[in-house]
Order: structure tokens, then sequence, then C-alpha cells
């Protein structure tokens, strides 16, 4: 079993070529560095969103969830 991190750059490639959409992973790694991705996230810049269990649960995605 592959942590989602690792397939991340895979899977995103894969839904990109075939579905020509815009696709993102989300990690605790990727909102420290873009502090705004939840704020284009809510805007509905992404159409598919890879994100950990733990985190989609956490209060960070609560206001989008919401």
């Amino acid at each position: 079993m592959l942590p989602l991190n690792i397939i991340k750059e895979e899977q995103l490639l894969k839904i990109w070529a075939i579905l020509k959409v815009n696709p993102i992973f989300v990690c605790a790694e990727v909102i420290k560095i873009y502090i705004d991705i939840l704020k284009y996230i809510k805007a509905g810049w992404f159409t598919h969103i890879l994100v950990l269990l733990e985190l989609l649960l956490s209060k960070w995605f609560h206001y989008i969830l919401t």
C-alpha cells in the first residue's frame, strides 16, 4: 500500500490527461505553502480534489463543506 502523497503526481497527471480538467492534491504541506488554497477550492477553481480523509474532516475544510 502506498500513501496518497507518493502517488499524487501520477494520479493528478492521469486525471488531467484523461479528463482534461483541473485537479489538485491537498495536504498539510500544500496548505502551509499556499495559504489561500482553500479560498480557491471554495471558489470552485478545481474540478477534482484529492485529499486525505483526516484533512477533509479537519477544521481547515469545515467552512468549505458547510
